[in-house]
């Protein structure tokens, strides 16, 4: 049981930061997708 537990902690781990990972990435498209769109929209 303990070295299971083990294991589903290390993959909850990797998963939570390929997440955190992610959502960065997503974060960063987002606000580079406003400031875009906002510079076609004073052009």
């Amino acid at each position: 049981m303990k070295v299971k537990n083990a294991r589903n902690l290390q993959i909850y781990d990797i998963l939570s930061r390929i997440t955190q990972y992610w959502y960065k990435i997503c974060k960063n498209i987002y606000k580079n997708t406003y400031i875009l769109l906002f510079l076609f929209s004073v052009s």
